[in-house]
């Protein structure tokens, strides 16, 4: 059985894992708000309960000062039920930027606004910084054009899942609650981006491996007459939530599946939305394997 042979029935076995297993398919995405936060509360969600929101949370930076817009990473989160907040940050070029974005429960709705826009040398505030000790205050964008950066899409999902519909960001981003990263044993995921050209690329998993601690894999597709690959790494954090992040986009001239890119390859922009440039994963799903199943490939 070759790579390629390999990579087709596993990616058949998750969604018979999925299946048999009675896990869900596919995320609860608990609510999603498209457009620009401003300083000022704006209903995102109507008919919600704030203190359903978990940590969960997916949020796009962009903006006139923003290089290469994108998902960032989430930061102190804190929900108290009332009042939540978190700070989502993103290395653009030479510096780590972030907007710290707060929600209220409001009667039966939730809002939210943009407290702040900061930034820093990603040298000398690193990604995970607090930005609420320091950096420097910069403008909230609460559109493209507008100078400064701020967020302008909001995805919240439920916290038990098998499945992460959107493209995977380049830092370390909750994906999964309520399962051991040690039950994972296989995934699979569609790439995209705006340097890929095929509209539905067959993305094919090498590479996988798992000590429970730490996992990783590489998603490969032949498009456009090279093979690109995005590499994907996860971990553990606590018994009960794994995070993961997109590590880098590679790509190769020619049919060069089942190549190991951590070796060689020229690298590309990570995608985190399908206009981006270079290319990214999305549509993530998880064969979660529980005690006593037992699963064999022929």
């Amino acid at each position: 059985m070759n790579r390629q042979t390999r990579s087709c029935v596993a990616a058949f076995v998750v969604a018979m894992v999925a299946a048999v297993s009675g896990l869900p398919s596919a995320a609860e995405e608990l609510f999603k708000y498209d457009g620009y936060l401003t300083t000022t509360p704006t209903v995102i969600a109507t008919n919600a309960a704030l203190s359903s929101v978990t940590g969960l949370i997916a949020s796009r930076m962009q903006g006139g000062s923003v290089t290469y817009p994108g998902l960032g990473g989430i930061y102190h989160f804190t929900n108290n039920g009332s009042v939540a907040a978190y700070q989502v940050q993103r290395v653009d070029v030479v510096h780590n930027k972030c907007v710290k974005v707060q929600m209220e429960q409001s009667g039966p709705d939730i809002t939210a606004r943009a407290i702040y826009a900061k930034y820093g040398t990603s040298a000398s505030y690193p990604v995970g910084f607090d930005f609420d000790t320091g950096g420097t205050l910069g403008s909230v964008a609460t559109s493209d054009a507008a100078y400064g950066y701020g967020i302008n899409v909001i995805h919240v999902f439920e916290w038990n899942s098998t499945n992460w519909p959107i493209y995977m960001p380049p830092h370390m981003t909750p994906i999964l609650g309520g399962y051991r990263l040690s039950s994972v044993s296989g995934v699979s995921a569609k790439i995209g981006g705006g340097s890929i050209s095929d509209p539905d690329p067959v993305a094919h998993v090498y590479f996988f491996t798992n000590n429970g601690i730490t996992a990783s894999f590489q998603a490969q597709a032949l498009d456009g007459g090279h093979t690109k690959c995005v590499k994907i790494e996860m971990e553990a954090s606590g018994s009960n939530l794994i995070k993961a992040k997109a590590a880098y986009a590679k790509y190769l001239a020619g049919s060069n599946l089942g190549f190991d890119f951590d070796s060689g390859g020229s690298s590309t922009l990570i995608a985190t939305s399908s206009s981006d440039g270079g290319y990214g994963l999305l549509n993530l799903e998880f064969a979660i394997v529980h005690k006593g199943t037992v699963i064999t490939l022929l």
